[in-house]
C-alpha cells in the first residue's frame, strides 16, 4: 500500500492513515479486555462467566474478584474483543459518519443545521461520568495520543465544565450544586435549539427519581423558548 505521510485526522487514506484506523480498532478492543480486568470484575455462577467492571455507572465493591486469561478465549479474552469489534465493523460502516470532540454549551454546528437532535443530558448527581471516564481514558490516551493528539491532550478527562450536581465531600472541593447545573444545563439546550431547523425533531432522555433533579430539567428547558410544550415520560 502507498504511504504518503497524512494521517486519518488530516483526511488521510493511504497506509498511515490505514495504521491509524487499525491501532484505533485494537485501542477499543483494549478497551473491552480492561473491563474485564480489574480486581472489582466478579465471577457469575449462575452462567459460569464473568461479570465487568462496569456492570452499571458506578465502580461497585466486591469482596472477591475473579481474573480472566487475556489470551485465552473465554469471557474477558483480548481476542473477545477483537470480535465485537470487527461485528460492529460489518454492521456498521457502510454509512459514513463523524465524530468531534465539543462543548455542549458552544457547538461548532451552524444555526438550524441539523433536522433531528437526540441528547441525554447528565443525570443530575447520580453518575461521575468524568472520574469514571478516567478508567478507560487513560489506557487510550497511551495508545491514541500520537494519532489524536487533540483528544488527549489532557493527562486525565476534564472535569471542570461537565455540567453534574456534586455531592458534598470532605475530599471535594467542587462548587457545582443546583444553580450550576441549571445555569449550564440552560446553556446547553439553549445551544442545542439554535442548531435545529425550526421544522426537525428534538428528544431529550432523562430519568430520575428526584423531583429536584426533574425541576432543574424542566426549568432549564423552559427557558429556551422551545414552540411545542415538553412532554416528559
Amino acid at each position: 500500500m502507498a504511504d504518503d505521510d497524512i494521517g486519518l485526522a488530516a483526511g488521510g487514506s493511504a497506509a498511515t492513515a490505514y495504521a491509524e484506523a487499525v491501532t484505533v480498532y485494537l485501542a477499543c478492543a483494549l478497551e473491552k479486555t480492561t473491563d474485564y480486568s480489574s480486581t472489582v470484575c466478579s465471577w457469575i455462577s449462575g452462567g459460569q462467566t464473568m461479570r465487568n467492571t462496569f456492570g452499571r455507572q458506578a465502580i461497585p465493591m466486591v469482596w472477591d474478584y475473579a481474573e480472566p486469561n487475556t489470551f485465552g478465549e473465554a469471557s474477558g479474552a483480548f481476542s473477545g474483543g477483537v470480535e465485537w469489534i470487527v461485528r460492529v465493523i460489518n454492521h456498521s460502516l457502510e454509512t459514513p459518519g463523524h465524530a468531534e470532540l465539543a462543548s455542549a454549551t458552544n457547538h461548532p454546528l451552524p444555526d438550524d443545521s441539523a433536522n433531528v437532535l437526540f441528547t441525554d443530558p447528565p443525570y443530575y448527581d447520580a453518575v461521575p461520568y468524568a472520574h469514571l471516564s478516567d478508567f478507560f481514558y487513560v489506557w487510550l490516551r497511551r495508545v491514541l495520543i500520537n494519532s489524536h493528539p487533540e483528544l488527549f491532550r489532557e493527562s486525565t478527562v476534564a472535569k471542570e465544565a461537565e455540567i453534574v450536581v456534586d455531592r458534598p465531600h470532605y475530599l471535594s472541593s467542587s462548587k457545582k450544586d443546583i444553580k450550576f447545573y441549571e445555569q449550564e444545563l440552560t446553556k446547553a439546550f439553549a445551544e442545542s435549539r439554535r442548531i435545529l431547523n425550526p421544522a426537525g425533531i428534538g428528544a431529550v432522555v432523562f430519568a430520575s427519581k428526584t423531583t429536584s433533579s426533574w425541576e432543574a430539567i424542566l426549568q432549564a428547558l423552559s427557558l429556551i423558548h422551545i414552540s411545542e410544550p415538553t412532554r416528559p415520560y
